[in-house]
């Protein structure tokens, strides 16, 4: 059931059950003597009564109670209290002068210790032996070793955190959380490490690591003011929840570590932002900043690199090779395409033809086999020069299609900036569609002739975005809304049918979107930095949060991963949602209080004093008859 039953009328803290959760240990004092209580549960039954006459620092690992009293000089008299209640069997004397922290593993088999900037390992059974060294880090320490698969993690004031190696003594990733690190709990399963200031904290003071993310990913911020005081941490055995102690009076705030979140992969200047995937998986990004930079999503592979650069280029990447070799990027006011191979060579450019003192406008989109960029072109100050090229990436080899309008059926007028313009768009199967001045057409490249799908539509200084379905059945367009009080619309057009539909549920302040690579997500990015997620037939979407401003999106080839990337200058990595499962915000009022409330104990109250109008206080915790999961 879910009741409290009380073990004891005494101040015994709890030290940790049993693996096999039938029996407690907890501490029935904090000084001299040590006295341990280990109680029979269900029963609450005091088993036996355990200790020895000095103080000294307790750990139970893999159902060994282990005590450390402190002998001077930075010696400790090590014992093992078997929970039989046979006496206590003396293991030797450790420890050295410089000793500053120290943690026994999950097996109980080895102890890992900061010294004096060094980080050894000991073995229980053989103390008198020769510690083994297994790295370095300077500064003040704090170790802890409840990781299995024989890592161990160490923190410092500074805020940096590192994960060893323990078997291999080798350093394998170097973590760095905004405040002071000495206090961790490592996750059992290998996944997380938690990261906090101990006593008094600040802002940031309390992070999550997901150590399965990439390399370069900031860790989660879990506390995001100022709380009173962190007094200890710890995961549960699988993994799924962190509880922290704040203040040691019983205030536990639970966090559910398994339910999907958004990851800050980087972050880059805005404004101008681009982001797309490679067909082996990896990020690629764009910013104002003149930068193209590859991010490997594994954690192995280490941060991100870059691949080009040249300040003050107005670049986007919109399409990579499918065979994975290069990236196409637009230099759009120098109306230039690049081809920047991904293997780090040398981008080779294509400088478009223009008329003598213009300037050209351009982006390009790649054809489905590699061979051929779509570039639309504005020229500035020359719009008669206005339209779509063809650039054969081998040879460098250009050609012009006329897409003005013929007669009096246009919708830009005649001289304007837009007169004659026209998005390209290829379709799956390879086909060239385009949409503009000329209205929506679809192309015969062998002849250079093509023939109308749909009349024109009035373009707003904003533009528009075009976007076609796996099948090259549908094409999507998005007129986004980017000017205050304009709003987007988004439609969806039947190439066979003819036919065009609204898609109304993902709002109307869009600023960009994507698809999943099988076509059965929409993903959109709006002015409000809310990622959604929903059917592509137009069903209730999912809603992802985490950045402020415009956000551009894409979704990785296997279809798992949306990024976005937004004018906040963060670059955010979410798992895809499953769209089988309803909307958390389509959830009747009170069955999502109840879901939320199953799920932690932190809650937003009312207080006229904060800037916002509220603030998180920490619930009482009664306890589970049954453990939730997280159902998005």
């Amino acid at each position: 059931t879910n009741r409290r039953r009380q073990l004891s009328s005494s101040l015994d803290m709890p030290l940790r059950f049993t693996e096999a959760r039938r029996r407690l240990v907890s501490r029935a004092s904090t000084g001299a003597p040590a006295v341990f209580h280990e109680w029979t549960l269900p029963e609450r039954r005091l088993e036996h009564t355990l200790g020895h006459a000095e103080a000294s620092h307790a750990f139970l690992a893999a159902d060994r109670l282990l005590t450390f009293a402190t002998h001077g000089n930075g010696t400790y008299l090590v014992r093992h209290l078997p929970l039989d209640g046979t006496p206590p069997e003396v293991l030797g004397r450790w420890g050295s002068p410089d000793l500053t922290a120290f943690d026994v593993d999950p097996s109980g088999t080895w102890l890992l210790s900061a010294q004096g900037g060094r980080v050894v390992r000991q073995r229980l059974d053989d103390l008198e032996s020769p510690a083994r060294l297994v790295g370095t880090h300077e500064g003040q320490t704090d170790v802890c070793a409840r990781l299995s698969r024989d890592r161990a993690a160490t923190g410092d004031s500074s805020g940096q955190v590192r994960v060893w190696d323990v078997s291999e003594a080798r350093l394998d990733r170097t973590l760095q959380s905004p405040a002071d690190a000495r206090m961790m709990a490592l996750d059992p399963s290998g996944r997380f490490l938690a990261a906090g200031t101990p006593g008094t904290g600040g802002e940031r003071s309390l992070v999550l690591f997901d150590l399965a993310a990439p390399g370069s990913a900031e860790p989660v911020p879990l506390l995001a003011g100022d709380w009173s005081w962190l007094s200890h941490m710890g995961f549960s055995p699988d993994g799924s929840w962190l509880a922290t102690d704040h203040g040691g009076t019983g205030t536990v705030a639970l966090w559910n570590v398994s339910g999907p979140r958004s990851t800050v992969l980087a972050r880059q200047k805005p404004r101008f932002v681009s982001v797309a995937f490679t067909p082996a998986g990896d990020l690629l990004s764009t910013s104002v900043e003149g930068t193209l930079r590859r991010w490997p999503l594994s954690a192995e592979r280490g941060a991100g690199e870059v691949l080009w650069s040249r300040p003050g280029a107005l670049i986007g990447v919109w399409d990579v090779d499918p065979a994975g070799r290069f990236a196409l990027v637009s230099e759009r006011l120098a109306g230039r395409v690049l081809v920047v191979p991904l293997d780090g060579t040398a981008a080779r450019s294509h400088a478009a033809t223009r008329a003598p003192g213009t300037q050209l406008w351009c982006n390009a989109r790649l054809s489905p086999d590699g061979t051929l960029a779509a570039l639309d072109i504005i020229s500035i100050g020359y719009p008669e020069a206005n339209g779509l090229r063809i650039l054969e990436l081998q040879t460098g080899a250009e050609r012009i299609l006329d897409t003005r309008p013929v007669g009096t059926v246009r919708c830009e007028e005649t001289g304007s900036a837009t007169e004659g313009y026209a998005l390209p768009l290829w379709l799956p199967d390879g086909r060239l569609v385009s949409d503009g001045d000329a209205g929506l057409r679809l192309w015969d490249l062998d002849t250079g002739t093509s023939h109308v799908l749909r009349a024109c539509r009035k373009a707003r200084d904003s533009g528009f975005f075009l976007l076609a379905t796996p099948d090259s059945r549908t094409i999507l367009r998005l007129e986004p809304a980017m000017a205050t009080g304009e709003t987007s619309s988004l439609e969806a057009f039947d190439i066979a049918s003819g036919e065009t539909r609204k898609i109304t549920s993902h709002g109307n302040r869009l600023s960009s979107f994507a698809r999943d690579p099988r076509g059965t997500a929409l993903v959109t990015g709006s002015q409000d930095g809310v990622v959604r997620v929903g059917p592509l037939d137009g069903g209730e979407p999912h809603l992802l949060f985490g950045h402020t401003g415009p956000v551009w999106a894409a979704v990785s080839p296997d279809g798992s991963t949306v990024a976005a990337i937004a004018e906040d200058g963060t670059l955010r990595l979410w798992p895809m949602p499953d769209l089988s499962k309803r909307p958390l915000h389509t959830l009747p009022h009170d069955e999502l209080l109840a879901k939320l409330k199953s799920l932690t104990n932190l809650r937003a109250v009312r207080d006229p004093e904060s800037d916002t109008g509220w603030k998180i206080e920490i619930g009482p915790f009664p306890g589970w008859a049954v453990v939730p999961e997280w159902q998005p």
